[in-house]
């Protein structure tokens, strides 16, 4: 299929050499997209850190988050327990307990300070960026540096409750290791029913979930999705259940679910040409 949409990752990449080349329009907008422009209210990107460091509100079923927190973890099993989308109670209360160490140490830090600090290091990134392949995008490397730049510029914060020396980070060398996957959703499409589900229903299981026996439409969800769909269609578990695994308010799975319901019928509506 020769898809002429625009990819917003592309346009980002252009804002971001734009900030670069010293526009502060550019700059604001990157503030804007990745939600902490100063005019605005604090998400998307740069919120789930915000919640995470003020309030202590986790998003298990972000991987970004979940690597942060293992970085405070002096267990190495509480950190393979990070790994996967899924974790188990007593999982989620250790990873509880770490970061609300990490929520009184930041007590210290008022609410503008935290978020002046928060954008500072994302036009940091930004000034740092340099593309090393067609497919690398700024938000990938966002993904895989961000938590690096937090921890190094809070170091004399926190730093006594890093479990390992070797967290003392060189943030150039970490970032040479980027890679091209990216948790950062530019826009959240999700929804679905029963009748388009019945023919994967002797496939489901963690394969299909990170889409090695899905097939279509189902191969064209996130793994998110896939989880989702999983949890609610497969397991019949509840809404309110589902947010407990995932992180999420229940009234926002309930959203998620319609979403995923109307990506999955436009996906058949397209029919042969999202298989090609």
């Amino acid at each position: 299929m020769d898809d002429k949409r625009k990819d917003p990752h592309n346009d980002i990449n252009e804002t971001v050499k734009e900030y670069q080349q010293g526009n502060k329009l550019a700059g604001e907008e990157l503030l804007r997209i990745f939600g902490c422009h100063p005019d605005e209210a604090v998400s998307k990107y740069i919120g789930k850190y915000y919640d995470l460091l003020r309030y202590g509100k986790i998003d298990f079923s972000n991987k970004d988050i979940r690597k942060f927190i293992s970085m405070f973890a002096y267990d190495r099993e509480l950190r393979n327990k990070l790994k996967p989308f899924y974790q188990y109670s007593d999982t989620k209360a250790a990873a509880i307990k770490i970061v609300m160490s990490l929520v009184e140490r930041f007590k210290k830090v008022d609410d503008e300070e935290l978020l002046q600090d928060l954008r500072l290091l994302l036009l940091q990134q930004a000034t740092r960026y340099e593309k090393k392949g067609e497919k690398i995008t700024f938000c990938g490397y966002l993904y895989n540096s961000y938590r690096y730049a937090i921890v190094n510029h809070y170091k004399s914060l926190f730093e006594d409750l890093m479990y390992s020396p070797n967290t003392e980070l060189n943030i150039e060398v970490i970032e040479d290791a980027h890679d091209e996957s990216s948790d950062i959703k530019i826009e959240d499409a999700w929804f679905f029913e029963d009748v388009y589900f019945k023919n994967e229903k002797d496939e489901l299981g963690f394969n299909w979930i990170h889409n090695t026996t899905a097939t279509f439409p189902f191969d064209k969800l996130s793994v998110y999705e896939r989880t989702i769909v999983f949890l609610s269609y497969e397991k019949g578990s509840t809404d309110k259940e589902v947010s407990k695994i995932t992180g999420y308010h229940e009234d926002t799975i309930f959203s998620h679910r319609k979403r995923i319901k109307a990506k999955l019928k436009d996906l058949l509506l397209a029919g042969d040409s999202y298989e090609r």
